[in-house]
């Protein structure tokens, strides 16, 4: 975006503060008056106004806006709803309203409670949030986040961190930031993994052959299948004559409510994939296969699915 022709600024003392004052040519074409203030010395006005001219001739000019960081998280949360999970909602509104911007009434009850104020960005100038800001307050959460007066768990503060960067991308992409903010990432401690034994993995079996979802238990231990996939899996995605489950849906928990979701992954063309187990029965030679493959008929769908890769797992020996 070219100066105005002219263009110098100006810069003005009001009392014991400096001012600032530039022309901004908006997306219209209207040439707008704009002046800033507040500034100590003129020396340190005169910096501003270097940096804003700056800003206006390689287009990065974002104007002061009176949003803060809590007023802008509600809109894009709300925002948010049609285009992610129904559980993903959840997580980020509730990452919103627990610690990123909770409630005055909320602050006040923490305060009661512990005697210290709660960390919160909400009253924040969402333009005034740096990447150093956001890291200290994630530094407070994993303090005294807990509502009791705690601190969060790392990799809680790590889910924290990225719904607040999702916050911000879409904050510089729709002009309301003038740079982008990116807050650095949390150290969470790794943990092992639980594995079991072939001896516990029997035991286990022996005990789970007895219940009446006794198919479950064994698709969860042998399959490698998610808990919400093996909750969702309708029996038309699978083919006991072929071996075959086919995952496009799961069984997810929204707000103490069961909800059916879409399963599928998408590739980077956009389109829907499924995941496909082969079942091999227990002394089989087979060795695993990667092809593409479409599920139409099986799935009962309109459209082919493209197949994401196959997991080959062994059917325990029978008893």
């Amino acid at each position: 975006m070219a100066r105005p022709k002219g263009q110098a600024g100006t810069i003005q003392q009001l009392g014991r503060t400096w001012r600032i004052g530039f022309w901004d040519t908006g997306p219209g074409g209207q040439r707008k008056r704009r002046w800033q203030g507040g500034f100590k010395t003129r020396a340190e006005a005169a910096r501003a106004l270097r940096k804003v001219l700056s800003q206006i001739d390689d287009g990065s000019y974002v104007p002061p806006r009176p949003d803060t960081v809590g007023a802008y998280l509600r809109d894009w949360l709300e925002a948010q709803r049609p285009h992610v999970a129904p559980n993903t909602w959840v997580t980020c509104r509730n990452h919103v309203a627990y610690y990123l911007a909770p409630s005055e009434a909320d602050c006040a009850a923490y305060k009661a409670r512990t005697g210290q104020d709660r960390p919160s960005l909400a009253a924040l100038p969402l333009q005034d949030l740096t990447p150093e800001v956001a890291s200290r307050h994630l530094a407070s959460l994993l303090e005294r986040g807990r509502r009791a007066g705690g601190g969060l768990r790392p990799r809680t503060v790590r889910g924290v961190r990225i719904t607040l960067n999702a916050a911000l991308a879409s904050a510089y992409a729709s002009g309301m930031l003038p740079r982008p903010v990116r807050v650095k990432r949390v150290a969470v401690p790794k943990r092992p993994p639980t594995i079991y034994s072939p001896e516990q993995t029997g035991s286990f079996l022996a005990v789970a052959a007895g219940d009446r979802l006794a198919a479950m238990w064994v698709l969860l231990v042998t399959s490698g299948m998610r808990p919400s996939e093996v909750l969702g899996l309708p029996w038309p995605a699978v083919d006991l004559e072929a071996g075959v489950v086919s995952i496009y849906q799961k069984l997810i928990k929204v707000e103490n409510q069961a909800v059916l979701a879409d399963g599928t992954k998408v590739d980077s063309a956009g389109a829907a994939v499924a995941q496909v187990i082969v079942l091999v029965p227990a002394g089989s030679t087979r060795h695993p296969e990667r092809t593409r493959t479409t599920l139409p008929q099986r799935l009962g769908q309109s459209e082919p699915v493209a197949h994401r890769r196959h997991r080959e797992i062994r059917r325990p020996a029978a008893a």
